[in-house]
Parts: C-alpha cells; structure tokens; sequence
C-alpha cells in the first residue's frame, strides 16, 4: 500500500510516475492527472479521489485488486532500470576518467575525476549538459577516488599523489575558487578508500595502499585514530545506518574483507587482526583454487548486503550477518536468458581496477509464491559494475532470504572438494570443513553499452534510474531509460568496437576476432595511444590464458616430455610458487642487460664478469629476443587510467588465473 501511494503522490523518489488505472483499464497520462487525494479502503478492494486536471471531476476508482496493482506498477519501475538503452557523453575531461559519484541528498550534482588532474561538477538538474559547472584543482597525480560528505559540505578527493584533499562545496556558485581549504598528507601510498561518516560532515576515513588506515575529524589537525594492517588497504565503506560500523578490505596475501567497530578498533594498540567484529571469506575455489585480488566494496542503501569486486573472479555478495557470500554475478547468458556464443566477449575483469555500486528502488511488495519471493528484496535491487569488454554490467539481485536458502555446503574432513565447472566455494581458512557455495546468478538484467575501451566503474544515481560510467576513455557516460538529455543516443550494447591487433604476434593469431566486435573509429578527442594500449594488452592475456589451457591439455595427454632439466608440470595452469620463479628469472635477466648497457659491470650466471658496454641498439634487440613480459608497467599496477601508476611494493606480482 506504501508503495502505491508513493507512486501516485510523487513521494519516494517516483516523481513523474503518477498514473492509476480506472475501471476499463483507460490510463490516464501523467500529465492529467492530479493525484492529490489519494485514499486506499479499508479492506484495499477500491481506491478513491484523484482529480482529471482538464474536466476538473472527480472519479472514483472500484474493483481494484491492491496487491495486484502494485506488483503491475512495480514492475513498470523495474523495468526502467532494466532498459539504460539511451545515453550520454560528458565531454570535458582530456584523459582517462577513473572515479565519479553522485553528492548526497537526491543525487543533483555528479563530480568526475582521473588523470587530468580536475575534479568537474556536472549539475543533474539540467536537461541539456554542455560543460560542467564548476571545476576543483590541486591534485598533482591521477585521481582514484571522490565522495561527498553528509550533507554535501565538503568534497574529499585521494589518488595516487597519496594526499587527501577537502574542498569547501557549501560555497559552489559563490566563489570560484578551485583550490581545497584543507590538504592531509600523512598517508604515503595511493588512495583506495574514503568513506565519509553518515550523519557527521567533519569525520571521515581514508585508507591507502602502505596499509595504513586514519579516521579523520576535520576539526583536529590530527587524525583521531588509525588502524595499520600488514596487507594494503583497497576500500573503505561506513554502514548506511549504524556510524560505529565499517567495512575494511585488503588485497595483498589472500585479501580480507572485515567489519569494524569505531568503538572498539581506534584504541591504542595497532594491530588488526585483535579489532575486528566478522571477517568474510574472499578466496574462491573453482575447479582448482583461483588467485583473484580485491579491488572495491560497497554497502546497499540498507545495510543489509555489501558487494565485493575482484580481479580474476566475479563480483560477489554477502550478507552483512555472514561470513560467506550469498552469490556470484556471472554472465554466462545475455539479458535475454540465451548463453553467450564462445566468440563473443563477456564479463571479464583482469586488467583495471574496477568499482561496483547498488541501485534500484525498494520493494515492498507482498509475493504470493516462492518466485514472487525470490525478487521482493529488503535490500536494493540491482549490483552495477564495469568490465573488460568494453560494457557495463547490471545483476538484479533476489532477496538475501532466497540466496540464503540457495547457498550450498559440501563436507569433506580431507578437504578434497569436487566443484563442477561454473561453480565457486568458499572457506575462511584451511581449517574449515565446510565448503559454502553461492548461488550463480549467471544471467545479468541488462549490459550497458556506448564505451569503446574498458568500463572501471559504473556508479548507481541515488534516486533516478540512471547510471554513470567511466574507464580508459576521457569521457563520462550517462545511461537512461529514455532520451531526458538533450543528444542523448540509443546505444546497441550487444556490439563492440573490435580491438586493435597491435604487436606481430596477435596480427598473427589463429584465433580469429570475436562475433560481437565492429569496426568502430576510436572516438575524437581519445588518447588514441593509450585505448590501443590497453586493447593490445586485453589481446595478449587472452592469449597468455590460452596457451595454459592448451599446456595444461596437453600434459594431461602426455604430450609433453618432463624429462628437460628444471621443469615441473601438471593439470591445470602453471602454479604460483613456479610462476613468482618464472618472473624472478626474467627480471634477473633484464637487469643484466640494462648493466650491460650502462657497461656496470655485472656478473652473469657463471660468475663471469659482463664488462662489455652495449650501444643502445644493441641493447633493445637483445631486449627484444628475450620476449619478457615483467609486468612492470606502471599503466598497468594501480592506474586505472593506464598513467602514471605508483606501485612501491616490491612483491612480485602473479597472473591472474581466469576461470571461464
């Protein structure tokens, strides 16, 4: 009933959605009709008032099934978020854009940041967005992450400059002034976390990749407290309701997602593993354990369920009250319900540092079954998040109930799990014998499309069906449900722009290009260098990826001789103890060859001193011949955007084992 009668008095956020049905199902357009005096019956059979604007009479409405009714108008809601056909392009920005979000408070102003070095003000308000309207400066490397405060005091910025700036929002349209009143530089690493408090603008928490978290009250020039983890911090997020709780993630090691009490964690110790309240298991199990890395989290608007993303796996829910996830959002199928051909490209995130966020309206609809059940949520409806291919991808979720009851567990004291294929586990340690495993769900509500490289964020607008997207391009990209802004186009997400082949290796490839990519002109005004960049390293690890498969086949066949001095084999990809001695050997190599080319000196691996100096030709075709992939690109470390990346840890990094 609360439904209904937010739906036709315009409260809730359904402003514009105003319509009944009257006793010959005639619908009234939005326009005419007046529903200012809206009465439900005591026993929900008639809804009476309302008032035709043009004849001025009043009507009385009968034979009106309520329950009925508001599944019908909930319906037609949903189906607004489930069609972002139309979209639109911000264009202001002159490099990759790797953050944006909307302010507090109904969502009017959208502020976008990334290697440009601004952060720019777009206002929701208006139907025609040319340029934004107001621009901030001061950071001095690529920007990763923005949020309002509360009330939309202040605005805090971080990035890989590893400051925290605050800028006086209160005072937009009456200074120009572009500068932050505030610059916090105690952090040392990049910024991958800032959660302001829910009702407090002067307190929030900022956490950073030196595994350093400070909680900060603006009031004070220090931070009143701060907790130091031995793993780098990857996000940060304060429960919608309860302001002594938070969420923490790490990623080196295995990664952890826990949950904090500010009461209990900002005392005088410093070590976390003794303040936290839950810890969450993040590791999957797939055929064969699958090495996947955080990337971010994110709260539903009630605090019931969060999310998680990761590098090399799928984003994946929990309900706050356990420590095993609920579900895995695959893509084995288009929003259709048809599965995705085996030369079309889907979810994939390998490369980028992805965000995810929650959307949708709240249902509170009554079912009357087990499949009305399954989608009347407590919690918000959809999961949105960015991916390799070039979309954005949109999961409606069912309630944390139905998921619940869906979860599987699998016992075995000898921990010899046997999970089929496009099934995932999950366990807190190696103690465990239990095996939880979540529901799949493998088909997503719809894909977002209008991006012709890589997709990091896809951020959920608080009130409107919409949704903001970002990535490699320079551009931000607005996704509705219909043409509201003026240029807006209907995009086909079901194409995409076919990547460019650009080393000998991959224009030589057997593997041909994929059904779903078109030829497409890279838009004007892109870093045509850069989005190539990342196509030609989108290629190669397809390829990396395939050639373990193939391996892995053929050791199993016996095709490979393991008699060669110093090899090792068996099922599956190459394991992570020989791949870290893999790349340690070609990093060891590659630095004798710049020694050589400096003429240092170095010695090589027979003791023999490599004194010979080396011309700078000489030098890169040896560079060449060695075919090394170091992974020691900074565009491809911390940076979003693919510039200017800050990676100060010395850990070796491993490759992420994809499991399709």
């Amino acid at each position: 009933m609360e439904l209904l009668k937010q739906y036709c008095s315009g409260q809730g956020g359904y402003e514009g959605c105003h319509m009944l049905f009257v006793e010959d199902e005639t619908k009234l357009a939005p326009s005419l009709l007046s529903a200012a005096l809206l009465q439900l019956h005591p026993a929900a059979t008639v809804a009476m008032g309302g008032k035709h604007q043009r004849s001025q009479t009043s009507n009385i409405w009968t034979k009106v099934d309520v329950v009925t009714e508001k599944r019908r108008h909930y319906d037609q809601v949903l189906k607004k978020y489930e069609r972002l056909d139309w979209v639109s392009k911000l264009k202001s920005h002159t490099s990759c854009v790797n953050a944006v979000t909307f302010s507090q408070k109904g969502g009017r102003w959208l502020a976008s940041g990334g290697d440009d070095l601004r952060i720019l003000l777009w206002d929701m308000h208006e139907t025609n967005i040319s340029k934004p309207s107001h621009t901030f400066t001061g950071p001095t490397r690529n920007i990763f992450e923005l949020a309002f405060t509360a009330s939309n005091s202040y605005l805090l910025c971080g990035g890989v400059d590893s400051n925290i700036r605050r800028y006086d929002f209160q005072r937009i349209g009456i200074s120009s002034d572009p500068d932050p009143i505030h610059t916090f530089r105690s952090h040392r690493q990049s910024i991958r976390g800032i959660a302001p408090h829910i009702s407090n603008d002067e307190l929030y928490i900022t956490a950073s990749e030196e595994g350093r978290l400070f909680y900060h009250d603006a009031r004070t020039d220090a931070p009143v407290g701060h907790l130091v983890s031995r793993q780098g911090w990857v996000g940060v997020q304060f429960h919608p309701f309860h302001s002594h709780l938070f969420l923490g993630a790490t990623e080196r090691g295995r990664g952890k997602i826990t949950l904090f009490d500010v009461r209990k964690c900002f005392g005088q110790g410093i070590d976390v593993d003794d303040k936290e309240i839950m810890r969450y298991a993040t590791q999957p199990i797939g055929t064969k354990p699958i090495s996947s890395s955080l990337c971010d989290i994110a709260f539903d608007r009630t605090g019931n369920i969060f999310a998680s993303v990761s590098q090399g796996h799928f984003p994946t829910v929990y309900s706050l009250t356990d420590p095993y996830p609920i579900a895995v959002c695959t893509a084995e199928r288009l929003p259709s319900g048809e599965p995705v051909k085996p030369t079309d490209r889907t979810y994939r995130n390998s490369c980028t540092i992805k965000h995810v966020s929650f959307g949708g309206p709240l249902s509170s609809s009554i079912p009357n079954s087990l499949d009305d059940a399954a989608f009347s949520p407590e919690s918000d409806q959809y999961l949105a998040t960015g991916s390799d291919d070039f979309r954005g991808y949109v999961w409606r979720l069912p309630s944390t109930s139905y998921l619940m009851a869906k979860r599987e567990e699998m016992e075995d004291d000898t921990h010899d799990w046997s999970l089929p294929k496009g099934k995932y586990g999950y366990i807190l340690s190696a103690l465990d014998d239990t095996l939880h495993v979540p529901m799949i769900i493998d088909q997503p509500a719809c894909r977002l499309g209008g991006h012709q490289s890589i997709v990091n964020t896809a951020r959920w607008h608080p009130v409107l069906p919409r949704i903001a997207s970002c990535g490699i391009e320079s551009k931000v990209v607005l996704h509705d449900c219909a043409p509201v802004i003026a240029g807006s186009i209907e995009t086909d997400p079901s194409t995409i722009r076919r990547r460019a082949r650009g080393s000998w290796r991959l224009r030589n490839s057997r593997r041909g290009p994929t059904t779903d990519e078109v030829d497409q002109e890279i838009s004007e005004g892109e870093e045509k260098d850069t989005i190539e960049y990342f196509d030609t390293t989108l290629l190669e690890e397809e390829e990396e990826e395939r050639a373990r498969r193939r391996n892995a086949a053929a050791v199993l066949r016996g095709d490979l001789s393991d008699s060669s001095d110093g090899l090792t084999g068996g099922a599956g990809g190459i394991d992570e103890a020989d791949d870290m001695e893999l790349q340690l050997n070609d990093r060891a190599r590659l630095m004798a060859l710049f020694l050589r080319f400096l003429g240092g000196g170095a010695r090589g691996d027979g003791d023999e001193e490599v004194s010979a100096t080396m011309t700078t030709d000489q030098f890169f075709r040896l560079l060449r011949e060695t075919s090394v992939d170091t992974d020691d690109d900074p565009a491809t470390d911390d940076n979003e955007g693919g510039r200017d990346g800050d990676n100060d840890d010395d850990e070796v990094d491993m490759d992420m084992d994809i499991t399709e």
